[in-house]
C-alpha cells in the first residue's frame, strides 16, 4: 500500500504544470477584462414599442363619401395610379339632374326674355326720343302759327281803328267799316283758336309722354323681375351642380389607391363611408406609439433609432437606421407619438413601402453594464411586490 502512493506522488510531481498555470492565467485575464467592461464599458439604452410602422411623410388622405348615394362607376383599383381630380366613385343623381336641368332651362328662358326685352326698351327709347322730337316740331309751328294769328289781329286792328277814323270824316263806307270789324273779329277767333290747339297740343305731348313713361316703367320691371328670376335659377343651378359635384367623388391627391371600399355599380354608399385611402408618391418616414410612462421625457428628437419589420427577417435584411424628428407634447390613451426619419435610401435592399409594420428601438441613453443593472434594480425595488417589469420597454445592449 505505501508502495502505490510513493509512486502516484512521484508520478504527480512527474507532470507538466503549465498547461494549469496557463489556464489560470487565461482566467484571470478574462475575469479582469470583464470586471473592466462591466464598471467602465459604454452601452446603449433602447427604449423599444412594437407598434411602428412606415408612412409617406405626406400624410396620406381618407376620401369618404359626401353624400349618399347609389353607385353607378367605380374606379377602384388598389395599387392603381391616380392623378389629382380624376373620379373615383360616380354616385346617382337622377332627381337632382332632372332638376338641374329645368333651373338651366330656366334660367336660359330668362336670359332670352332679357335679350327680348332689352331690345324691345331700346326701340320704344328710340320712339320716345323720335315722338319727343317731333313734338317739340309741332310745338314751334303751332307757336308760329299762333305768333301770325296774333300779329294778325292787331293789324286788323289798326285798320278798324283806320276805318273808324276814315268813316268819321265820311271817307269809309258803313260797309267797308264792318268788314274791318269783321277782319278783327275773325283773327281773335284765329289766335283764340290756335292757342286752345296749344294747349291742347301740350295736354296731348304730356299724355304721350306719361304713356311711353309707363311703358318703359313697365318694361323695366319685368326686366327687374326676369333678372331675379334669372338669379334664383343661377343659384338653384349652381347648388345642384355643387351636389351634382358632390356625386362624383374625385382624388384629392395624385398618388397610389392604397385601400379601396369594396364599392360595385348597384350598391349603396352611405354619407361618410370611407371610399379610398391615397397615398402620395414622396419621401417615407417611421411612425411610432410608445407607452407613455417610460417613454416621456426620455425620448427627444435627433436620438438615433432602428427599426425591424415583421414581414422580413432582420437577421437577413438588416434593421432600418432612423433618426427621431418630433415627439408628440400630449399623450393619447397612454401612448406617446413619435416620427423619425429614415438616414438611408438604402436599405438593405428592402422596397420600403407605405404601411409596412415592425418593432423600434429609439437609444435614449448610453451607461455602464454597472449603471445599468443598478438602474434597473433601482425600478424593480421601487416597483410593489408581485408585479412585472412592462414588456413594450426597457434596456439593452447595442
Amino acid at each position: 500500500m505505501s508502495v502505490s502512493f510513493s509512486r502516484t506522488v512521484r508520478s504527480l510531481h512527474s507532470r507538466d504544470s503549465r498547461p494549469l498555470m496557463a489556464a489560470i492565467a487565461v482566467g484571470g485575464l478574462v475575469f479582469f477584462l470583464w470586471c473592466w467592461w462591466f464598471l467602465a464599458a459604454d452601452v446603449s439604452v433602447y427604449e423599444v414599442t412594437g407598434d411602428a410602422w412606415i408612412e409617406a411623410v405626406d400624410a396620406a388622405h381618407r376620401t369618404a363619401a359626401p353624400v349618399s348615394g347609389r353607385v353607378v362607376e367605380a374606379n377602384l383599383e388598389i395599387g392603381r395610379w391616380v392623378e389629382k381630380g380624376d373620379p373615383l366613385v360616380v354616385l346617382s343623381g337622377i332627381q337632382a339632374e332632372q332638376e338641374f336641368s329645368k333651373e338651366i332651362e330656366r334660367r336660359e328662358g330668362a336670359e332670352k326674355g332679357l335679350i327680348a326685352l332689352d331690345v324691345i326698351r331700346k326701340v320704344t327709347e328710340e320712339g320716345a326720343d323720335a315722338a319727343r322730337l317731333g313734338d317739340n316740331k309741332r310745338m314751334e309751328r303751332a307757336r308760329a302759327d299762333l305768333q301770325a294769328a296774333v300779329a294778325g289781329a292787331r293789324l286788323a286792328s289798326a285798320e278798324v281803328e283806320r276805318a273808324r277814323q276814315l268813316h268819321g270824316e265820311g271817307l269809309v263806307s258803313d260797309a267797308e267799316l264792318d268788314r274791318a270789324g269783321a277782319r278783327v273779329a275773325q283773327t281773335k277767333a284765329a289766335v283764340l283758336s290756335w292757342e286752345a290747339g296749344i294747349v291742347h297740343l301740350e295736354s296731348e305731348i304730356r299724355w304721350d309722354h306719361s304713356e311711353r313713361s309707363r311703358a318703359l316703367a313697365e318694361i323695366d320691371s319685368r326686366i327687374v323681375a326676369l333678372e331675379a328670376e334669372e338669379g334664383i335659377a343661377e343659384h338653384g343651378s349652381a347648388e345642384l351642380a355643387s351636389e351634382l359635384e358632390e356625386r362624383t367623388i374625385k382624388a384629392p391627391i395624385s398618388g397610389w389607391l392604397g385601400r379601396v371600399s369594396p364599392c360595385r355599380p348597384g350598391s349603396v354608399l352611405m354619407a361618410g363611408d370611407l371610399v379610398a385611402v391615397v397615398i402620395p408618391d414622396g419621401d417615407l418616414m417611421v411612425s411610432a406609439r410608445f407607452r407613455a410612462g417610460p417613454g416621456l421625457g426620455r425620448i427627444g428628437s435627433r436620438q438615433h433609432a432602428r427599426m425591424r419589420l415583421d414581414a422580413l427577417p432582420w437577421m437577413r435584411f438588416g434593421q432600418i437606421e432612423a433618426e427621431v424628428v418630433r415627439v408628440g407634447q400630449e399623450t393619447v390613451d397612454g401612448l406617446l407619438s413619435v416620427e423619425c426619419r429614415l438616414l438611408s435610401d438604402h436599405h438593405h435592399g428592402v422596397d420600403l413601402q407605405h404601411g409596412m409594420q415592425g418593432t423600434l428601438a429609439v437609444e435614449v441613453d448610453r451607461m455602464s453594464p454597472l449603471e445599468l443593472v443598478l438602474t434597473v434594480a433601482g425600478k424593480n425595488r421601487g416597483r410593489p411586490i408581485g408585479e412585472r417589469a412592462p414588456a413594450t420597454s426597457g434596456g439593452g445592449r447595442g
